[in-house]
């Protein structure tokens, strides 16, 4: 069945039907934490590290990875967007091997939770044997099947690749390219092509529908080089995600010792068995017992802090809640990296703010009206960080500081 061309997009997509986008990282901006993670053979790479990883350069318009022989480097987004049940889903990212595969280099990109056991939607192309289109399940392969490119394009071109589909086994996974086809008369160089469609008949698809958007290489020969683009997550309607708003209260005893640098109070974590669920902090406020401060809320790897003995707030439930706190926390990384007691320039990317501020109005000493000032955007946290509250007394005096947070859960 045609499109009407005035009803639809260069992607073949009905301009009139409803999509709501989770995911969208241009790769036109630098690498970001807060939306992206760079893995190189199985480990973490910081974003401080990036420049000095010789395996990653940042374009201007894509971040080109270059792995030498027997490296395997990955680049995924940070956040794993909520399945929204009743509709379909598309995964979809930009990216081509520029240098080409050779015999024993591998491409896969596609949807992956990133957990143990594994579950993935797939593409696979491979340097001197057949491409592939896979599923995997709990670590098994349910299903694959070979797809050839389309006349005139290969890993080498630009292609923004997709994977249609909706969870549990009750529809396909569709495997689409697009790209530009320049021989192509007026009006239909944009082309709109599946390659392939996997089924698992009578089971379930995956055992989790929730998904990193990734790409990988594995390189067996040298001189690979993946020019990976921009990543989306699409849901094709107009729909809202159901969500559980909660709150944690925690008192605080001789909590900061007044450096007058940031200190470590409190984390806060996914609780790991649960990190398909997507949470956001929407909101911090912090109650000292005397005088000016701020508290910064910053996201940081789990191995940047001390951070022990989580448990579930006592205001939650386990059974309806996924965050894990604790004050069991000394220690956290400065800007250099470096592990600290305290510091003016802490790590991490901030994800909610808190200030208090006395005004005098001229009366007995501590007559003075409070006003605070609050960044109340709602935040994403990610299931491989910890959310890190640091507090500042403006007189670098010791306090007692209480405070509040707010969690939005998507599931």
């Amino acid at each position: 069945m045609q499109n009407i061309e005035e009803w639809s997009d260069n992607f073949g997509t009905q301009v009139s039907h409803g999509i709501s986008n989770s995911v969208d990282v241009p790769s036109f901006y630098t690498f970001s934490p807060e939306r992206l993670r760079f893995y190189k053979n199985g480990t973490r790479i910081r974003t401080r590290d990036l420049d000095t990883e010789p395996t990653y350069t940042d374009n201007k318009e894509d971040w080109l990875l270059e792995p030498e022989s027997g490296d395997t480097v990955e680049i995924f987004t940070a956040e794993r967007p909520r399945y929204v049940v009743g509709v379909d889903t598309v995964g979809t990212w930009a990216g081509y091997v520029s240098s080409g595969l050779s015999e024993g280099d591998t491409y896969r990109a596609g949807l992956n939770d990133k957990q143990d056991p594994q579950n993935a939607a797939f593409f696979e192309v491979n340097g001197g044997s057949d491409n592939r289109v896979v599923i995997i399940s709990g670590d098994t392969e349910v299903a694959s099947d070979t797809w050839e490119f389309p006349d005139g394009i290969d890993i080498t071109r630009p292609i923004r690749w997709a994977i249609d589909f909706n969870w549990y086994g009750v529809g396909p996974y569709k495997f689409k390219l697009f790209y530009t086809d320049e021989t192509a008369s007026v009006g239909e160089k944009a082309v709109n092509k599946t390659v392939a469609e996997l089924t698992v008949p009578n089971e379930k698809s995956t055992e989790d529908g929730n998904f990193h958007v990734w790409q990988e290489v594995e390189a067996s020969s040298s001189n690979v080089a993946l020019n990976a683009g921009s990543f989306g997550f699409l849901t094709k309607g107009n729909v809202s995600p159901t969500e559980r708003t909660k709150a944690s209260r925690i008192v605080g005893t001789d909590n900061y010792s007044g450096t007058g640098n940031y200190e470590p109070i409190a984390a806060m974590r996914i609780d790991k068995p649960r990190g398909n669920v997507f949470v956001q902090l929407s909101g911090i406020e912090a109650v000292p017992s005397g005088g000016d401060g701020e508290l910064l809320a910053v996201v940081m790897p789990e191995d940047e802090t001390d951070a022990t003995d989580f448990i579930t707030p006592p205001q939650h439930s386990p059974t309806n809640s996924v965050i894990e706190e604790t004050t069991n926390i000394t220690q956290f990384t400065d800007q250099d990296g470096n592990l600290v007691t305290d510091t003016a320039n802490p790590n991490g990317y901030q994800v909610g703010f808190f200030a208090t501020d006395v005004i005098e109005t001229g009366g007995p000493p501590g007559s003075g009206s409070r006003t605070t000032t609050q960044a109340r955007a709602i935040r994403p946290v990610y299931e491989d960080d910890e959310v890190v509250f640091l507090y500042k007394d403006d007189s670098a005096t010791a306090r007692d500081v209480n405070m509040v947070y707010n969690v939005e859960q998507l599931w």
